[in-house]
């Protein structure tokens, strides 16, 4: 096992000198699922919500069946007037959507689309909605997780082929009606590597422009932690890069549940691994953007896990989550990674440097480990958890105790300086981003 991951940790260096990518980060795609397209949510809620956590964009779905409820006829119904209000209104709040179009329509058989006929419908329903809400959407998404065949009943796995054959077809009709718009392909339950392999051998990627992924791992008893999803990223980064065409990398869905079943975690563990993904993913060659699932709990049992993965409660009070990842949600819209541990590392350990010429580093380890801050000016640190501020004061050491919840110092480029157990990462570091070796 730590053969495969050091073998992936070398085909990220190989990605770094594949990929080329601006030191800039703006553009970065840090949303959250919203389930208005389920009716879940009001507009001015989801906003409100989105805002509260720092999220420039949102994911949702329009349903194929229930725009098309007669061949050929294309209408919105009423209950997606609140998704129907946020695409349009997301612009003038700098926020960007990403809309998943997906699932059978009984029409044409239901399931997956896979005959000729059903396709072509697919296609048709694809475009009513690039149509409508042209200039509005920043990527379209193809399917939700056909992967595992969800969406089709009884649930089979979705093949590859099959899957190639619908975005051949649908990719170019949503570019002939909004030509600048991103089509994303994918959007695998899990890291399916060989599911992904097969669609990158048949050259798929030719015609879209990004790969979306679900690196879920709260089903991992063994390992249920943000370093495991990392690690899914990670080899999915390898992969990609290997195959030569630089790709834009969306992670459409993370998250674990708070549920009382045996899945679930404590809310103050959801925010720490919430965090340290998001941080980790941000430092990943060829990831351009992050969806949390999701925005409010989806439904009002405890022990159902698919009830519990929100950032909100059900009675619409914040998690720790919110405002844990609120804090960090300047690093990841704009922040660039320069510097970074290995996932497996005693200590995790991240530097980014901000458009302002501030430096930010993240650090946690899995149980309380002292650490020596040195500041050159003053600084700031933060607990994302306990949201907690404290001033660093200049041309200092401070001995500071690190844990599972991401622990951010904050300074003006060059005058934070981390002693992790006599390892040291000091100054301005090379672009891209340098893997350094941290031990406790």
């Amino acid at each position: 096992m730590r053969l495969k991951f050091l073998m992936d940790f070398l085909y990220i260096m190989v990605a770094l000198m594949v990929f080329v990518f601006p030191l800039s980060a703006d553009g970065f795609f840090f949303g959250a699922g919203t389930a208005a397209g389920q009716g879940s949510i009001s507009d001015t809620r989801a906003f409100t919500f989105l805002h509260h956590g720092g999220f420039n964009g949102f994911r949702d779905e329009v349903y194929w069946s229930q725009v098309e409820k007669a061949p050929g006829n294309f209408a919105l119904p009423s209950h997606l007037r609140s998704l129907d209000a946020m695409i349009f209104g997301a612009g003038d709040r700098m926020i960007k959507p990403l809309v998943i179009l997906n699932y059978g329509n009984p029409i044409y058989g239901g399931g997956l689309p896979q005959s000729s006929e059903a396709v072509a419908a697919f296609c048709r329903y694809a475009q009513f909605v690039a149509g409508r809400y042209k200039g509005k959407v920043k990527y379209y998404e193809i399917w939700n997780e056909w992967n595992s065949g969800m969406g089709s009943w009884p649930k089979e796995p979705g093949s590859a082929e099959a899957y190639d054959r619908l975005v051949r077809a649908c990719v170019p009709k949503i570019k002939q009606v909004d030509p600048d718009v991103k089509v994303l392909i994918g959007s695998t339950a899990g890291y399916d590597r060989r599911w992904t392999e097969e669609l990158l051998q048949k050259g798929t990627m030719a015609v879209a422009d990004g790969f979306s992924v679900h690196p879920y791992v709260f089903e991992h008893h063994a390992d249920r932690t943000p370093e495991k999803a990392v690690s899914f990223l990670m080899s999915l980064s390898s992969q990609i890069s290997i195959h030569k065409k630089p790709v834009e990398i969306i992670v459409s869905e993370i998250g674990w549940p708070t549920s009382t079943d045996a899945y679930g975690i404590p809310e103050d563990l959801q925010a720490s691994y919430m965090s340290r993904f998001l941080l980790y993913a941000k430092a990943i060659p060829g990831v351009k953007g992050i969806s949390v699932h999701c925005l409010v709990d989806a439904g009002d049992n405890p022990a159902n896990r698919e009830h519990r993965f929100g950032l909100v409660r059900r009675d619409l009070s914040p998690k720790p989550s919110l405002a844990a990842i609120n804090s960090i949600a300047d690093v990841l819209k704009h922040g660039s990674a320069v510097e970074m541990s290995s996932p497996e590392s005693d200590i995790r350990y991240l530097k980014f440097v901000m458009p302002n010429s501030e430096e930010v580093v993240a650090l946690w380890s899995n149980s309380p480990t002292p650490v020596t801050i040195g500041t050159k000016t003053s600084g700031v640190k933060k607990d994302v958890l306990a949201q907690q501020s404290s001033v660093l004061s200049e041309n200092m050491s401070h001995r500071v105790e690190v844990g599972p919840a991401p622990l951010l110092i904050r300074g003006k480029l060059g005058a934070i300086s981390v002693s992790l157990s006599g390892i040291e990462a000091i100054g301005s570091p090379p672009m891209p981003p340098k893997i350094v070796s941290v031990k406790e």
